[in-house]
């Protein structure tokens, strides 16, 4: 029997479209090859694949996620991503330098932003990882590091550490970069869904860039602004 990998690659391969495939790469940069799927497609026929192999296929997710990543193909990187998610009863300790190696390579906002409530899972489930992992990261150059640093608690809501997400996006508000004055924006409309008026007094309390500003009060009603 094939790999899983190698079956998934078959699959896309077969059911590539190239038509649709040159808007795709058009819309990613021209940075990236794709097959031409739609992500329903591809999900489908991911689902369908897996079906075929043993259900511990992911138990060695980081052999899986790498096979996939050493591909220029986009749909197999999302299907990378997809198999860590899918894996995450088999997260060990380590899985912080695959989850890392997949933010660094081949980095663009579409997989960091799927990698972004990955990494908010695994500090969850490795509370003692997270403020050496992210003291490291947002002293890198690195701005897709920085990136997931300020998203990876998009999704706590009110478990958000509020000192924690303050703390970053002053660290990283003088920043030219469009990816991270985006992203500040976007971590702070999330968390004003739950404390509004704590968005609203930290956001005037700072010179931050219109785009963050923006970004941060778009749905902060205009009344208590």
């Amino acid at each position: 029997m094939i790999s899983f990998s190698q079956s998934i690659r078959q699959v896309f391969q077969n059911h590539a479209d190239p038509e649709l495939a040159k808007p795709m790469q058009a819309y990613m940069k021209n940075l990236f090859t794709f097959y031409g799927l739609k992500s329903s497609l591809r999900r489908s026929l991911m689902k369908q694949t897996m079906s075929l192999y043993p259900k511990d296929i992911l138990l060695h997710i980081n052999d899986v996620a790498m096979d996939f990543y050493k591909d220029h193909h986009r749909e197999l990187h999302y299907v990378a991503i997809e198999c860590v998610d899918k894996a995450q009863k088999y997260w060990k300790i380590e899985t912080i330098e695959l989850l890392e190696y997949m933010i660094t390579t081949h980095s663009w906002w579409d997989s960091v932003d799927c990698i972004a409530p990955l990494i908010g899972i695994y500090f969850q489930k490795f509370p003692e990882q997270r403020i050496t992992c992210i003291t490291k990261w947002i002293a890198s150059k690195n701005m897709w590091l920085q990136r997931i640093c300020i998203l990876h608690q998009k999704r706590y809501k009110a478990q958000t550490d509020e000192q924690l997400l303050f703390s970053l996006c002053i660290q990283l508000k003088e920043s030219n970069e469009f990816f991270i004055r985006k992203a500040i924006g976007w971590a702070l409309r999330e968390y004003s869904y739950v404390h509004p008026h704590s968005v609203i007094s930290f956001v005037h309390s700072h010179e931050f860039s219109g785009l963050t500003k923006r970004e941060a009060l778009k749905h902060v009603k205009s009344d208590i602004i």
